[in-house]
């Protein structure tokens, strides 16, 4: 899908949503990226789903006027219990993954949208958002300061 160049205004974006949920009611689904950052302005609508659900959420919502506006992504039945983790991945920002994935480094796990690992035996850790933080001596950081512009307020959230 080709990669909307024109924003929207987030009160915009929230009747989207309102819409998309409707569609998908009694589907598990998930809407991350600059939405739940509470951006100023959205570009597109990072949506999650099971796999299994995939074809049948594209089929409610490709005639939606806005469809090209909703990035879609799947996740398989092997990594069902890693929905948390991915959706921390989604939620980014790009920058504070960065940061965040360099904080799980330093500490010894490798952190991706499957989960957090621990990097030496290669085992999983958790897929759970808060336990993630908790592990890496990070206080909880609410979505709305993800975003890239608060990136020098990030280390004051971690635990001494």
């Amino acid at each position: 899908m080709a990669k909307i160049k024109e924003r929207i205004p987030y009160k915009e974006a929230e009747k989207i949503v309102k819409i998309i949920e409707e569609k998908l009611s009694g589907i598990k689904f998930g809407i991350y990226g600059s939405f739940i950052r509470k951006e100023e302005t959205i570009g597109d609508l990072d949506l999650l789903v099971y796999e299994k659900d995939l074809e049948k959420v594209r089929a409610l919502l490709k005639e939606l006027p806005f469809y090209q506006r909703i990035e879609i992504y799947s996740l398989a039945e092997e990594y069902r219990d890693a929905w948390e983790s991915f959706a921390l991945y989604l939620i980014g920002s790009g920058k504070f993954n960065v940061w965040l994935r360099g904080i799980a480094k330093r500490r010894g796990y490798l952190l991706n949208q499957y989960g957090l690992f621990n990097r030496e035996e290669g085992n999983l850790v958790t897929t759970k958002e808060k336990e993630i933080f908790k592990i890496l001596k990070i206080e909880f950081i609410p979505y709305e300061k993800r975003k890239a512009l608060y990136s020098q307020e990030w280390r004051s959230y971690l635990k001494r």
